[in-house]
């Protein structure tokens, strides 16, 4: 398949990952099919938590070329939940406070209810896409709701962040994608120590397009070498909770307050990675390099659940 080089009315979808987000979709339509999960609504939620796992930042194998962290749940930041370490740091590098991890954003203590294996190589890894669409999809299916309807879709969705302009920034989305989403190229970007991402803002429409085609699955390859790889997640336990002893308030990340600000509109982005990004000092756990390592840092915005 001849990928376009750039990502046509910021409707383009990097190949790997949206490979993840059909083939999630597929494993649900056998697990569960009265829930009726459309591969589009975790490619909505995949661009508003993460722009597509940073533009596909991934080794073949669906692994992130280093973390994708959300900001220290510690309060800093105005809507967010105070979530205290749940798994010493192991995903989150975090041993005081946990940090939503990957391309869907999961906290550590909620990850651990929902980890998942979706590339079938006997790992549970939140910074692999193929496992964190898989668990998206399976949480997102919780407690029998049926996505084929208009209730069941938006209980759905603001489970997973309970906000109102969340809800509204992942339907536009997500109907953008299934109407004309396009496959692209992934980044090949060398391996930074952390992806940070700070609330991107939502502001963003897609552009309607044509129905697009369906790519064909193939299976991911080999992945990243041991010590370049961000660690797997433990095996599911416990409850999807926000800390390790109450239910969340929201879902996968951090919620806390809805904000109510509806997010205007504006012209689509020419993009469909994340937000313009600035370089600034990593946290974190380093992940081997050959470079200097560096940190993205996203301009903060709208409160969001990560």
């Amino acid at each position: 398949m001849t990928l376009p080089a750039v990502q046509t009315d910021g409707l383009g979808i990097p190949l790997l990952v949206l490979q993840a987000y059909h083939r999630a979709a597929d494993r649900l339509s056998s697990e569960q099919p009265s829930c009726r999960l459309p591969w589009w609504l975790l490619a909505g939620i995949g661009h508003t938590e993460s722009g597509h796992a940073e533009g596909g930042r991934l080794f073949p194998d669906g692994t992130t070329r280093g973390r994708i962290l959300g900001p220290v749940l510690n309060g800093g930041i105005a809507g967010d939940a105070v979530v205290r370490d749940t798994d010493h740091g192991l995903l989150d590098g975090d041993r005081v406070y946990d940090r939503a991890v990957g391309p869907m954003q999961f906290i550590p203590s909620t990850w651990q209810r929902w980890a998942a294996d979706g590339n079938g190589d006997g790992k549970r890894d939140p910074s692999n896409i193929f496992d964190a669409t898989l668990a998206a999809g399976r949480y997102l299916c919780a407690g029998g709701r049926d996505l084929g309807t208009v209730p069941g879709l938006e209980a759905a969705i603001l489970s997973y962040n309970h906000s109102q302009p969340y809800l509204q920034n992942v339907l536009a989305w997500g109907h953008g994608y299934r109407d004309g989403a396009i496959p692209v190229p992934g980044q090949v970007a060398p391996v930074v120590v952390n992806v940070v991402r700070v609330r991107p803002p939502l502001t963003s429409r897609p552009t309607p397009r044509t129905k697009p085609t369906r790519p064909a699955l193939s299976s991911p390859t080999a992945g990243p070498t041991k010590s370049s790889r961000a660690p797997a997640g433990p095996t599911p336990s416990g409850s999807p909770s926000g800390s390790s002893s109450a239910p969340p308030v929201s879902g996968p990340g951090c919620s806390s307050t809805p904000s109510t600000t509806q997010p205007p509109t504006t012209p689509p982005p020419t993009s469909s990675a994340s937000p313009t990004t600035t370089t600034a000092t990593p946290s974190g756990t380093p992940a081997a390099s050959s470079a200097t390592p560096s940190a993205t840092t996203t301009p903060p915005g709208t409160p969001s659940c990560r």
